[in-house]
Formats: structure tokens, C-alpha cells, sequence
């Protein structure tokens, strides 16, 4: 199961499994991927490796 379906998804056969592999996955773009306008536009990783806070 894709994370977007946390979204449009149809989760009636959807196993524990998959919610938890979903949210995972949408927990994982939120905190690293995501673009936010207050870091200029830049994910939070990327804002991260900008000012030397990330490996």
C-alpha cells in the first residue's frame, strides 16, 4: 500500500499491516521530504544539510 493512500485510499482490505507501513511512510515525507515555506521552500533534510545540522 502506497502512503497517498492515507488520502483517496480504499482501505477496506487493507490489513493493520498496511495502515501501519502507510503511516510510516507519510511520517517519513512529512518530516524529511515535505516543502515548507518558512525554511525557504526547502524540505526540512535540505534545510538540515543548508545550514550544516545534518549528516
Amino acid at each position: 500500500m502506497k502512503a497517498e493512500m492515507l488520502e483517496h485510499g480504499d482501505w477496506s482490505a487493507a490489513t493493520l499491516d498496511d495502515l501501519e507501513g502507510a503511516i510510516r511512510s507519510y511520517i517519513e515525507w512529512h518530516n524529511s521530504r515535505r516543502r515548507k515555506r518558512s525554511l525557504g521552500s526547502l524540505s526540512p533534510m535540505e534545510y538540515r544539510k543548508s545550514m550544516d545540522l545534518a549528516a
